[in-house]
């Protein structure tokens, strides 16, 4: 009774493992480019991975499947976005609006990160 998570996020996250949980609970990681086995104590579940603040949607699960881990569209623009932000910011002329628009980028960016999913769960057949 498992299943095989297959990590394919390319670059995006690559410096730490993905950590796995079924329905709530942290069952394993996967490193970047890895293949995993995990155990169901049931038949089925429900699944969701996350690495720090970055989370994808649920998935239900059933013995014998395979699960891909992918970026998604999202994340990539989401890992750029702090850098773009700071070079705009440089076209602002004083240094209190710039710090001030700053502030504001970066709250904007760290509420998003709860909303937005950046991996994709998808069985591979």
């Amino acid at each position: 009774m498992s299943i095989t998570i297959i990590r394919n996020t390319n670059w995006i996250g690559s410096a730490s493992p993905i950590t796995i949980k079924i329905d709530n609970e942290v069952v394993g990681k996967v490193q970047p480019g890895e293949q995993v086995e995990i155990d169901l104590l049931n038949n089925h579940g429900t699944m969701t991975v996350s690495q720090s603040w970055a989370k994808s949607s649920k998935m239900n699960v059933n013995d014998g499947e395979t699960i891909e881990i992918t970026s998604t569209r999202e994340s990539i623009l989401f890992r750029f976005f702090p850098s773009i932000a700071i070079l705009l910011t440089l076209f602002i002329p004083t240094i209190s609006n710039r710090s001030t628009a700053l502030v504001i980028i970066f709250v904007i960016y760290f509420i998003s990160a709860f909303f937005i999913k950046l991996f994709r769960l998808t069985k591979v057949k």
